[in-house]
């Protein structure tokens, strides 16, 4: 009983026909919402060429309350084809695939109460619809336009990482200057930006009406090149896509445009407001042009993607290969964009092709960034080997391939353990990640609980760690996500969590490497942990007597 990480075949990800229809979205409780791999949120085919899903949303039935949601459809579980807006008309979202390049909204609306609905897309007609079992059509509230762009990140400097990327929180929003153009004034330091660098990288994303899922992300085309419908976990995932990454030089007011918003072809801009020299300017980093592998294969400084034998070299046209002699054991690696880790590391969306019952000295998958929600690729080698690493640019398709000797490859499809690591008391083992004296109760292949004695006012930190592993798959709460505003596991929903409790209460996440959990409890006694590793809840309980 594990839980599988995604696994797909070469054929179904280029096929040309229509195989499957993946709904992602934040209408999802699971941590993998926004997942194109997920087979969990495939619509249903129906005859006519019709697909469906059905689901519940949250609401409320007050007047000033309504729940936002966002969503678009993948063909194929490709993260390069994706169906998103083209038009609405009445009731009806009519969508295209989305090209290289283009910037097309996400399926976006409000719920006004707590409902059941069913989400319906013609193939054939190329339109989608929402039906809801409540009689009166205007529970759900469809967004055709936007009033306003709100900029959400490390350019909040003064704020902390709970409220840097919540659109909501202190005054953030552009000042519309007429509707082609919307401009916010900043002041930026050559020594701010991303919290433990502070170099002067400052990474932020574009909402609009205070929602990070209607908004935008650049495309890496180097050209300051936006893409609608890319929030903080609403990313598109692939290596064109990226949060606006920026490099200040010189600390200054500057002020960050952002050009036709409503167009297909968004984009953003960034100048001084005062005069500063040619070579101080700031410069926008979104671009492709180089990667470079990183993780457990070397010894040191391993996700360090500045130090130069990671780097790939361009053997063909966009695809790029190093080969490495690499130690046998259990390793975890990921690929870098332009020796900036903060153009969003790619690592596992999927396997591909694999044979879990027979040796192989080949592996290959499709790398995925679905900050906060991807882990890096994991594999083992049995024996010292030569090992060649490819990534092709074009679809971002990774293979690892064994080029000398008995050596074997195996990769990690799934999640059979989960262990609590972290300050505890005997007969737990302080912060070993390896110990079989942390391993978890296991209720089902997702879901893990363990009672642990603790002291009153001790404080507690911790992470969940999966397969026991070297800290390499780790689940904890990442503060940047917008969901939780501590990580206290206060969660009384853990078990049957919503949309909406997970937005309060705070979610599991694999991303990086996320910060501790933490508990200090008002009375000693046994507390119950739990974790769901599918929707990502979590909670810490006393157990009464």
């Amino acid at each position: 009983m594990s839980l599988d990480l995604p696994k797909h075949s070469s054929r179904h990800i280029n096929s040309t026909e229509i195989e499957s229809l993946t709904l992602i979205g934040n209408i999802h409780t699971s941590r993998w919402g926004w997942n194109p791999f997920n087979k969990n949120i495939d619509m249903t085919p129906l005859p006519e060429g019709k697909w469906q899903f059905n689901l519940k949303v949250d609401g409320s039935d007050l007047n000033d309350y309504k729940t936002a949601y966002s969503f678009r459809i993948i063909i194929n579980h490709n993260p390069r084809r994706q169906l998103k807006v083209n038009n609405i008309k009445g009731d009806k979202w009519f969508l295209k695939e989305q090209l290289s390049g283009e910037s097309l909204t996400n399926i976006n609306f409000y719920s006004l109460c707590n409902q059941e609905i069913s989400i319906v897309y013609d193939e054939i007609d190329s339109n989608l619809i929402i039906e809801s079992n409540n009689e009166d059509r205007k529970k759900i509230q469809i967004v055709e336009s936007f009033k306003s762009y709100q900029i959400n990140g490390f350019v909040w400097d003064d704020l902390n990482m709970f409220e840097k990327f919540n659109p909501t929180i202190g005054h953030k929003s552009f000042s519309k200057i007429n509707d082609q153009l919307w401009s916010i004034d900043l002041t930026l330091k050559e020594n701010g930006g991303i919290d433990f660098r502070s170099d002067g990288v400052y990474q932020f994303l574009i909402s609009a009406d205070f929602q990070e899922d209607f908004g935008f992300a650049a495309l890496n085309d180097g050209k300051g090149t936006l893409v609608n419908g890319s929030g903080f976990s609403s990313s598109h995932g692939t290596s064109e896509h990226s949060g606006c990454t920026v490099k200040i030089n010189k600390t200054a007011k500057y002020r960050i445009n952002l050009h036709n918003p409503e167009s297909l072809n968004p984009s953003f801009s960034i100048k001084s407001i005062e005069s500063i020299e040619e070579d101080m300017k700031p410069k926008i980093l979104n671009s492709t042009s180089s990667f470079q592998i990183l993780g457990t294969i070397f010894d040191e400084d391993s996700f360090n993607p500045l130090i130069s034998n990671r780097a790939l070299k361009e053997t063909s046209k966009g695809v790029f290969e190093i080969e490495l002699s690499v130690e046998p054991g259990d390793h975890s690696i990921n690929f870098a964009i332009n020796n900036e880790l903060f153009l969003d590391t790619m690592g596992l969306g999927c396997w591909l092709d694999i044979d879990m019952n027979s040796p192989t000295k080949k592996l290959s998958g499709i790398a995925w960034h679905g900050k906060p929600q991807e882990f890096n690729i994991g594999f083992s080698l049995n024996k010292k080997s030569l090992l060649k690493f490819s990534y092709h640019e074009q679809n971002d398709k990774f293979e690892i391939e064994v080029l000398d000797g008995e050596a074997n490859l195996r990769p990690v499809d799934s999640i059979e353990s989960l262990s609590i690591v972290g300050n505890f008391d005997l007969p737990l083992e302080e912060w070993n990640p390896l110990s079989p004296a942390n391993l978890m109760n296991k209720i089902s292949s997702d879901r893990f609980e363990r009672v642990i004695n603790l002291e009153a006012g001790k404080k507690y930190t911790y992470k969940y760690v999966a397969n026991k592993s070297n800290w390499t798959m780790v689940f904890a709460d990442y503060e940047l996500d917008c969901k939780g505003f501590d990580f206290r596991g206060d969660n009384d929903f853990s078990g049957r969590p919503t949309q909406s409790t997970l937005r309060k209460y705070g979610q599991l996440t694999t991303h990086g490497n996320p910060p501790t959990l933490e508990v200090e409890p008002i009375a000693s006694g046994p507390y119950l942990f739990y974790a769901d590793i599918t929707t990502g809840s979590y909670s810490v309980k006393p157990l009464t007597s």
